[in-house]
């Protein structure tokens, strides 16, 4: 048997290496403490929306990020069993029992409106993710769901669906307008070297030659115009709609559009009169304002049916007013708004050429300059369109349908 000198030896002995195991567990339960602590600072501060579920689907945890995501308390989560909500789709409930099964789980984008479940909070677009913490051995501990917002990544990817949509359609509608003139020209150009090259005499003749250039010139004008609305609508869409402002009188540029368009306005048989304040001047961009009024001016030749056209110019208070009026076809209620928009038309791109563009190019210069398109208008019995502009640089006004 031992002595007491024994005893107190071998005590002596193992104090160093118990202190020594006792300093150790209580660092090992600091650093435990410590490390938990972090953790919870994480998860409490986290901008992350988390959940945290038992193996049995049991909600017992939420984060503060969690109330201000959803905009509820985070105590009418607790006890929530995620696989009796009422409102889970099957495949849903599929899922995420694959992720309390041990796999990571991303959830189809879900399409939420807190209204349709009696819920406060604005309409979103939420992407849900399961992902299992597992113990040593290998067994679910527990189960995390993080809930991202993806709203603004939806609009982006449906903006740029859009924007390659209209680059498609843009790239479609310009090589079919195009090719038409070029097609037309080619083949004059074809038939005039044809009858130069046999010396017929009568391609030399006056009313031959005249008749010729006439046609391609045509040509040729058709051409510049579709060129210039590629331009002015990349220059729109690039943001580059810088204004060189100067002292202009209205009625001086409707005369000089007038007098650029006399083939045009020959060629329509309609007769055009201008009436109204001939001394309404206002400070805009000359090209764009010429560009806004030949429009307006075309639009009217292209569907007045060569009925009279009628051009009256006033000012109210600090806006000047200019109406373009004409007795065709007219516009039904129905396509009023939607002409302009990009690439649209009155009628079928099968009764008329162009890129559909012309009212759309409008309606954005009078917007650039603070003004407003308004459209009075009804089937077989013609269109007005009425441009107000401020005379001095102002806020921006809107289109408007009458």
């Amino acid at each position: 048997m031992l002595n007491a000198f024994s005893l107190i030896l071998i005590i002596l002995t193992l104090l160093p290496i118990l202190l020594i195991l006792i300093f150790r567990a209580l660092k090992s339960a600091r650093t435990l403490k410590q490390n938990n602590e972090r953790f919870r600072i994480l998860v409490e501060q986290s901008p992350f929306v988390f959940q945290i579920y038992s193996p049995d689907g049991i909600c017992f945890y939420a984060n503060p990020a969690w109330e201000r995501f959803w905009e509820i308390s985070r105590k009418d989560i607790e006890g929530y069993n995620i696989f009796k909500d009422p409102q889970g789709s099957p495949e849903a409930q599929s899922l995420m029992r694959r992720a309390f099964q041990g796999e990571t789980i991303t959830l189809p984008d879900i399409d939420y409106d807190p209204s349709k479940v009696g819920k406060a909070g604005r309409p979103r677009w939420i992407r849900i993710h399961f992902f299992p913490i597992k113990k040593n051995d290998g067994t679910i501990r527990e189960v995390v769901q993080i809930n991202e917002d993806v709203t603004d990544s939806k609009k982006l990817i449906e903006t740029q669906k859009e924007g390659i949509r209209v680059r498609d359609e843009f790239l479609t509608i310009a090589s079919h307008e195009l090719n038409t003139p070029l097609t037309t020209m080619r083949l004059l150009s074809r038939s005039a070297r044809r009858r130069i090259d046999k010396k017929d005499p009568a391609f030399y003749q006056p009313e031959s030659i005249n008749q010729f250039v006439e046609r391609y010139q045509v040509q040729t004008e058709r051409m510049v115009h579709l060129v210039e609305d590629m331009l002015e609508i990349s220059r729109i869409n690039s943001g580059q709609t810088t204004l060189q402002r100067e002292p202009l009188n209205l009625h001086e540029i409707v005369t000089l559009v007038l007098e650029r368009n006399a083939s045009a306005i020959e060629h329509s048989k309609s007769v055009i009169s201008v009436t109204g304040d001939w001394k309404v001047t206002g400070d805009w961009d000359r090209k764009q304002i010429e560009k806004m009024i030949s429009g307006l001016l075309s639009n009217a030749l292209k569907y007045g049916e060569k009925a009279p056209i009628e051009i009256s110019i006033e000012q109210k208070e600090n806006q000047a007013v200019l109406a373009i009026k004409d007795h065709g076809i007219g516009i039904a209620s129905k396509d009023q708004k939607r002409i302009f928009d990009r690439f649209e038309r009155a009628i079928s791109a099968n009764q008329v050429s162009g890129f559909g563009l012309g009212l759309y190019i409008i309606q954005r210069i009078a917007t650039e300059h603070g003004g407003s398109v308004h459209l009075e208008s009804e089937s077989g019995r013609g269109s007005t369109f009425t441009v107000e502009l401020p005379l001095k640089p102002g806020r921006s006004r809107s289109t408007s349908i009458g």
